[in-house]
Formats: C-alpha cells, sequence, structure tokens
C-alpha cells in the first residue's frame, strides 16, 4: 500500500491516502497540538477518583503542565481502559469508499454521531466506484465487473430526465415554482436513486469515541473485504501517527487510547461456523421451516434471536423451529471461547424488544440504517452471506412507478427492463467469477454490483418509546416515499397486532405517492 501523508495546521486536519485505491481519511483536530480529547479523557478519569471540582482540577493539570495523554497511559492498569477511551471523542471522515462499505459502518458503529454524503448532490455521470479485486481474479473479469457498474451508471443518467419530465406533467409542477421544482428535482432523484449500484464510490464522516474507532479498525483490519482492510489500516495509521505526519507536524489526539485496534476475524470465523450449522439444518427434512411473511411483527425471546439471525443468513425469509433453535445452542461454549469484551460478536447478536421482520430495498435499509434509535440485523451488510442467496431476493421499484398510472404506464416498462437485464449480467459474471473467488470474496463485489432497488431481508428492533420516535419521524412528509411507506407499514402491523398502537395509527398521516402535497413537501 503507497501512502501520502497531508497535514494543514492552519484548518487542523489531517490526513492519509492509498494512492492505489484512491482511499482517504482525515482527522479534524479540536485543538492541534494539545490532544483535547486526551486531556478531556484525563480529566474526566481524574475527576472521578478527586473530591476536587472539574475547574480545579483543569487549572492544576495547566499549571503544571500535565502531559495527559501520558498520564492516560499509566493510569490504564487501575482504571478501566474502555472507559477511559470512551470519553476521548475524535471527528474522523473517510472517503473514495464504497457504498457498502460506508454503510457497514453506521451498521458496525450504531453509537456514531455522523452523516454520509446524499446520492442527491452527487454528479454519477462520471461516477468512480469500487476498484479492489483479488489478485486469482482475471483482468477478463476485472474489466466485465467494471463494464456492468458503468453500463448501469449510464442508464441512471439517462433516466433522470425523462423521470423528472414525466414527474412534472403527472403532479402539473409549474416551471414558474423554484419551490416545486426543488422538491420536484430530489424526487425524480429518489425514483431514479434506485438504478444505482452499491459499489459507487462515497464519503462519509463521523464523531465517536477512541473506544469505538479502536474497534472499528479491528473489525475492518480482519474483514474479508479488500476496500475494509485499507481503511482499517489507513484509520490505525492515522489515529496512532506515522512518521510522514509527525514529519509535517501533526500530533495524534488520542494515540495512546487507540488500542485493542489489531485485525481481527473472530467475528467473521465464528459466524461463518454458525451459517454453516443452520445450513445443514434448513436441508434436515425433519426440520420445520416457516415461511416469512413480507412483514412480521413479533416479541424477542433473548434465546431464539442470535439463532434467528444466523437462519436468515443459511436461508433467507425463513424461520427454523425451537427444534432447530436447541441445537444451535451446542455453539454456546465455543462462542463464549472466542468473544471477548474486545471481540464482541456485533449485530448478529444485537435485539430489541419488539421485532419488525420483513423485506425492503436497499436504498430504505440504507436511510433507515443510519437510525440509532433501533438495533438490527441486515443479512445483506454481514459479510458472511452468500451471493447467490442474496441475488435470489430481486428486485422492487420506487413507489411513484407503481402508484401513479401516466408514471407506471411511461417508465415502469424501461426500469423492469433494465433492472432484469442488470441481474441477468450479474448473475452470469457471479457464475464465471465463482470459479476464481472464495465464497467471501464473490460475495464482496457481487454486492458492490447490487443495486439501491435490490429487496433486501431486515430485522428491526426497538422498545415502544424507540418505535414511537422513529414512527414518527420517518413517516412524516419530506423522505423518500418508499422507506416512509415502510415505516407506516409498521405501525399499520402494530396497530393490527396490538390496540394500544391503534390511537398512533389513527393520528399519522398515511403516507400517498400520488399526493401533490406530500411530493413538494419538503419539510
Amino acid at each position: 500500500m503507497m501512502v501520502q501523508a497531508t497535514y494543514n495546521s492552519e484548518l487542523g486536519i489531517a490526513g492519509l491516502t492509498d494512492t492505489q485505491s484512491g482511499i482517504s481519511v482525515y482527522t479534524l483536530l479540536q485543538n492541534p497540538g494539545r490532544k483535547q480529547p486526551s486531556v478531556n479523557a484525563y480529566l474526566a478519569a481524574r475527576y472521578s477518583r478527586s473530591g476536587d471540582s472539574i475547574e480545579k482540577i483543569l487549572s492544576e493539570v495547566q499549571t503544571n503542565q500535565v502531559d495527559a495523554a501520558e498520564r492516560l497511559g499509566k493510569i490504564f492498569s487501575g482504571y478501566g481502559h474502555a472507559s477511559v477511551a470512551g470519553m476521548a471523542h475524535l471527528f474522523c471522515c473517510v472517503e473514495n469508499v464504497p457504498a457498502v462499505t460506508a454503510m457497514r459502518f453506521f451498521y458496525l458503529c450504531p453509537t456514531q454521531d455522523g452523516q454520509e454524503r446524499s446520492s442527491r448532490y452527487q454528479n454519477f455521470s462520471q461516477g468512480k466506484w469500487a476498484n479492489r479485486f483479488p489478485v486469482s481474479l482475471p483482468t477478463k473479469l476485472r474489466v466485465k465487473f467494471s463494464a456492468l457498474i458503468k453500463t448501469q451508471l449510464q442508464m441512471y443518467t439517462n433516466l433522470i430526465t425523462p423521470t423528472q419530465e414525466q414527474l412534472q406533467r403527472t403532479f402539473s409542477i409549474s416551471s414558474e415554482d423554484t419551490k416545486d421544482l426543488s422538491a420536484l428535482k430530489s424526487r425524480a432523484f429518489d425514483t431514479v436513486r434506485m438504478l444505482l449500484p452499491m459499489g459507487i464510490l462515497t464519503n462519509f464522516g463521523a464523531v465517536q469515541s477512541a473506544r469505538e474507532w479502536s474497534r472499528y479498525i479491528g473489525v475492518m483490519g480482519g474483514s474479508s473485504d479488500p476496500h475494509e482492510k485499507i481503511v482499517g489500516d489507513l484509520l490505525r495509521a492515522l489515529l496512532t501517527g506515522t512518521r510522514e505526519l509527525e514529519e509535517l507536524g501533526y500530533v495524534p489526539e488520542a494515540a495512546e487510547l487507540i488500542r485493542h485496534s489489531q485485525p481481527s476475524s473472530v467475528i467473521e470465523d465464528s459466524t461463518n461456523k454458525l451459517v454453516a450449522a443452520a445450513e445443514q439444518l434448513v436441508k434436515n427434512p425433519q426440520i420445520n421451516k416457516l415461511k416469512l411473511p413480507n412483514l412480521a411483527v413479533g416479541y424477542t425471546h433473548a434465546r431464539m434471536a442470535l439463532f434467528e439471525h444466523v437462519a436468515m443468513l443459511a436461508q433467507p425469509g425463513i424461520r427454523l423451529d425451537y427444534s432447530a433453535v436447541q441445537e444451535l445452542e451446542s455453539f454456546g461454549k465455543f462462542l463464549h471461547l472466542v468473544h471477548s469484551q474486545h471481540t464482541p460478536m456485533g449485530p448478529i447478536a444485537q435485539h430489541g424488544a419488539i421485532q419488525l421482520r420483513g423485506f425492503t430495498d436497499l436504498g430504505s435499509l440504507k436511510d433507515l440504517n443510519r437510525h440509532r434509535s433501533l438495533e438490527r440485523f441486515i443479512p445483506f451488510l454481514d459479510n458472511c452471506g452468500s451471493a447467490e442467496k442474496e441475488l435470489a431476493n430481486g428486485f422492487m421499484h420506487c413507489a411513484y412507478l407503481q402508484a401513479l398510472p401516466s408514471v407506471r404506464t411511461q417508465l415502469l416498462d424501461i426500469y423492469n427492463a433494465c433492472l432484469t437485464t442488470y441481474y441477468k449480467d450479474i448473475y452470469a459474471w457471479a457464475k464465471e467469477a465463482s470459479d476464481y473467488l472464495t465464497k467471501a470474496e464473490l460475495y464482496s463485489l457481487v454486492r458492490y454490483l447490487l443495486p439501491h432497488a435490490h429487496r433486501s431481508e431486515y430485522a428491526m428492533y426497538g422498545s415502544v418509546d424507540d418505535l414511537i420516535y422513529t414512527i414518527r419521524t420517518r413517516i412524516r412528509p419530506g423522505g423518500h416515499i418508499n422507506y416512509r411507506m415502510l415505516v407506516h407499514s409498521w405501525l399499520k402491523a402494530l396497530s393490527d397486532t396490538h390496540s394500544w398502537w391503534h390511537p398512533l395509527y389513527q393520528a399519522l398521516e398515511k403516507p400517498d405517492p400520488t399526493n401533490k402535497a406530500q411530493f413538494t413537501d419538503r419539510s
């Protein structure tokens, strides 16, 4: 990996770029040269073991010119490292990574505060896409991979104008109304976005603790995805410092707190073992396999959740019966041996009180995935998935294409033909590439090819409070029509399950893709 270092002391920003992949990572410094996050963590650690006010402690630190970072290293043995590292917050940005990589960041780091660059504000006519391939993949298949994405991006570009013009005619949007024209442009992008492959490059940035950055770096370093490995290596080097950055004057803000960040494949290894066992159970004719409806509401049993997630990876759209769960529980001993506070299992082992499980498009999952209020398991985002099984899920359309007769007549067949042909081409490419790639390598590359329209399974979890927050904020006008309708279907299913939800269901306006007022509402 050839790395270029940059540091701007006036702006307070340091960065590293892998010149081969183009992936860059940056950190924005709170107080360049002063290690402010380390100072904050040290002050908080001292605060917990002192009878003095924080003002007096800070005064002593500044008067005595205490090196907070150095002192932190000495108190680790007597004070939990994780709780200290949790008090040092760092702002990092990652650029030129596949959309899947960005989506997985928000999936793996649910407590972050961050944003991804919106697809509404990018010009994909000159778009770039995932460009790292396993050495075993022949050049001809690399060329075919890029050609598939390039063709799909061209279709995206070609359909923007006719989609916008048809929506303008359908909703009678005046060319003189700048407010409605702005909404029209956004809704057209929402519709055409469904064609965009998940391998297009994007940027994201977030603030989170040194503790969480350490964990994320370790998971990335041990990932089977080549782009994620680069992200992990670059972030570790950036946050702990390199000779090149030091020569430029950069001082890492919390280098001593980036610990337990060594590459770890424990999560993927243990999940693969569980999935292999579940696949054998799925094949067993004596085991009941319950077909999942398009949306199901459930109340979670702690013993069942982990193994239900494993079954989702083994066979999309089913539930294993209790006898199968008992079989999988024999893995408990193994899991407790390989997982610790430094190597948690991740989203596959997380759940909440109320479960909403079903299928939706990746675009909606991408938007909902950034919600910190919900715990979730999304098989698509687990590196242990299967390309063949994921491809079999098919695709969905933006609701405007199906709900509006004039739009349906003029455009639906075009979108259908585009996506149907694209999926056939992905299938053909994957079949040929499977002769040269491992299961994990093939899955990573197929994920990059799949469009935002791809139909994928999910399990979302929340308490009553969590769900009320998500429902109220996601149903209201302004957002993408697909996820608004999805969340409304959650509320409808909850209301049908328990009358407690019925007043909320009656009170909130139903998302309607044919309603002009909702269409033009950007609130």
